[in-house]
């Protein structure tokens, strides 16, 4: 039986007074809505950031750790905490550094920089972490070759994109989503050693203890085992994953993060209010059916009336002569 490590998730939520840590001083939110926030997104958007960084938490114990495209920090939070030797967080937003300093300040450094010019010495990482950011920039060759700078010998980039053949089109945050061949040439024109893996969303049935249940931090594992019940190509996932080195690759296994069943809930709801929604279009239909078919008899029996009979003449002689001023009109128009 394979051991695999379950991760539940938890939202961590900030204290009223540091609120405004993650928002403007007038209250309005300011981060982009490309940013994850974890106060203020859940679902499986939420157990697929986590998942990430806890699967690069697993080999950063005792490294010092770039993470490239940090956001407001929970990532360099989460491999701080993880036993990292030093995090330090580079993102193009000044807002999102404030609010990286806020959160995490006190586990890691951040700075305010271009993943296309990092202002960091060369060889100064062992770990370059860079989750959902490189399709964000405009040249993404020349942030891999800032990867490879400042990474040490043997160092090792973990990396992520959407896959462009599957992930939804249209966003307009991104400006190139690589598809899993296109990431494994351009790291492997640049690295020795190159390992893709896959992120893709599953429904899970997990069975666990009282613990294991109850269970609300990403931090907490829940051991277990896992196993599919249907198949998938690879290049069929959502996100392509990637480790690289110049230097053996680190042993690097699953991670799983489980959200809850709310969204399945909440699609059968939102089917529910659907067919609600169809029955009462159905019903205004049979009405405005019956409305009409009782109009049509209401003329029927007009017409069926003695009165109806007695005055057909009448109304024969009113059309006669309605006709007969059109066609004096109309003679009277052509002189």
């Amino acid at each position: 039986m394979e051991s695999f490590r379950f991760e539940e998730y938890e939202i961590d939520h900030l204290e009223p007074e540091s609120a405004a840590g993650l928002s403007d001083g007038d209250g309005e939110e300011r981060p982009s809505p490309e940013r994850f926030v974890p106060e203020t997104m859940d679902g499986i958007i939420k157990a697929e950031h986590e998942a990430r960084y806890r699967w690069a938490a697993t080999v950063v114990g005792g490294k010092e750790v770039l993470d490239a495209g940090c956001g407001v920090g929970y990532g360099a939070q989460i491999c701080a905490e993880a036993g990292a030797a030093r995090v330090v967080g580079v993102d193009l937003s000044a807002d999102a550094i404030a609010d990286s300093v806020f959160r995490a300040g006190h586990l890691a450094q951040f700075l305010v920089g271009d993943l296309q010019s990092l202002p960091l010495a060369a060889a100064s990482f062992d770990v370059v972490v860079c989750f959902e950011a490189i399709e964000h920039v405009e040249h993404g060759d020349v942030v891999l070759d800032e990867f490879k700078r400042v990474l040490r010998p043997g160092g090792v980039v973990l990396l992520s994109s959407p896959n462009r053949t599957v992930y939804l089109p249209g966003n307009p945050h991104h400006v190139h989503e690589y598809t899993p061949a296109e990431l494994e040439e351009a790291l492997a024109q640049r690295f020795a050693n190159v390992a893709l893996y896959r992120q893709h969303p599953w429904i899970t049935s997990l069975i666990t203890d009282d613990a294991g249940f109850a269970a609300k931090s990403a931090a907490a594992e829940i051991d277990g085992s896992l196993r599919k019940v249907v198949a998938a190509e690879p290049g069929d996932e959502v996100y392509t994953v990637a480790a690289a080195s110049d230097g053996p690759l680190p042993s690097l296994g699953g991670s799983a993060v489980m959200t809850d069943t709310v969204e399945i809930k909440q699609w059968y709801e939102h089917v529910k209010a659907l067919e609600k929604q169809l029955s009462g279009l159905r019903e205004e239909r049979l009405r405005f059916v019956q409305e009409i078919a009782r109009r049509k008899e209401a003329v029927r029996a007009i017409q069926a009336s003695l009165s109806w009979r007695l005055t057909r003449p009448l109304r024969s002689a009113k059309a006669l002569a309605a006709r007969g001023v059109a066609s004096r009109r109309a003679s009277s128009a052509d002189r």
